[in-house]
């Protein structure tokens, strides 16, 4: 009982022993376990002593700050001083690129955002797992006690660092790195939106938009011009066949000579225009000629008031040998078959 009870000590020595250095290491972990909430550095807490120069918009004074308590950190940075010289560096090339933006476009920081370095300070991986910051050049890496062997912390410009050095690096690039975040806020919300927009209108249109045929889609491509932003507003018809329904205009007042009769209604020429904040809806007029099997062909238009509905006057010729036109017009409902079909069209390529 003993020499298991000497055994199990030995291995619990062992264990506490390999596991020290770890909870001494905690900011080195790529987790947030290192965060002490109360401290100054902290982001949260950066906000609240730059409320009011924040609401102002004051960015530069910011940076300033930052980058003045950066210098005057109480952090013994005796051999490794040239890492904290670095961050120093990043805040100061901040403040001067916030600066010329101001100057050039007048604070707009949420149309004209997109010049400024808003990734600098953004945390990530690098080497073999360790903490860095790969947006500011060069690149700072938290490298701890024992990894000299390993990269990127064998090389000369990537120092070991104290738990402490590493955490005013952390918590000072952290706070940088919300702080742009903030900065850039509304343009961010104002790019979700614009993606959001353009997602549901491209679904709208492949989905619920009027079905082309082959030779249509050639003809639109060449016609019209349209980005990832936003599909085709308008769209042209061409030699367009759907079923349809006649029923001879004066039948709707004479029930004697209400008779409805399938008909083929090709759409000679046409044109749409989709409406709606997200394109969900057409309108439309085309130029047609009706087929029937028991009357010569007829000449007419089509009109579409909305997406789903669509309709027209066709007077046909008769059968007489003059080929004069029926003195009354039919009215043509067309049923297109295709948008009936409920499929992945956005899947389809042409």
């Amino acid at each position: 009982m003993n020499r298991i009870a000497r055994v199990l000590g030995v291995f619990a020595v062992v264990v506490i022993g390999l596991t020290m250095p770890a909870w001494g290491q905690d900011v080195f972990d790529p987790s947030d376990s290192w965060v002490d909430e109360n401290d100054p550095r902290y982001y949260e807490n950066v906000f609240d002593q730059n409320l009011e120069l924040i609401g102002q918009e004051r960015w530069a004074d910011i940076f300033k700050k930052l980058s003045d308590q950066a210098e005057a950190s109480d952090v013994d940075w005796s051999g490794a001083d040239e890492v904290r010289q670095r961050l120093i560096e990043a805040l100061d090339s901040t403040i001067a690129e916030i600066s010329m933006y101001d100057a050039q476009y007048n604070s707009d920081y949420l149309n004209r955002s997109n010049p400024l370095n808003t990734g600098r300070f953004a945390e990530g991986t690098l080497g073999q797992g360790f903490v860095g910051f790969n947006g500011m050049r060069p690149p700072i890496v938290l490298c701890m006690e024992g990894a000299e062997m390993a990269a990127p912390c064998n090389e000369a410009m990537h120092p070991v660092l104290t738990e402490e050095q590493a955490e005013d690096i952390r918590y000072r690039a952290n706070a940088a790195n919300e702080l742009l975040v903030l900065l850039r806020g509304d343009a961010d919300d104002a790019i979700i939106e614009a993606i959001d927009t353009s997602y549901r209108r491209w679904v709208n249109f492949l989905d619920n938009g009027f079905v082309m045929f082959p030779w249509e889609i050639g003809l639109n491509s060449a016609l019209l011009n349209w980005d990832i932003r936003t599909p085709p507003s308008t769209q042209f018809i061409f030699l367009h066949p759907s079923l349809g329904v006649q029923i001879p205009l004066d039948g709707l007042s004479d029930p004697v000579k209400f008779r409805a009769k399938e008909s083929l209604v090709i759409e000679v020429a046409g044109h749409l225009w989709y409406r709606g904040q997200f394109l969900d809806n057409y309108s439309g007029v085309s130029g047609t000629v009706v087929l029937r099997e028991d009357l010569p062909p007829g000449l007419g238009f089509l009109v579409r008031p909305a997406r789903g509905f669509s309709a027209g006057l066709n007077w046909h010729f008769s059968a007489n040998e003059q080929k004069q036109f029926i003195k009354t017009p039919y009215l043509t409902v067309s049923v297109n078959v295709l948008n009936l079909i409920k499929s992945n069209r956005g899947l389809f390529e042409f």
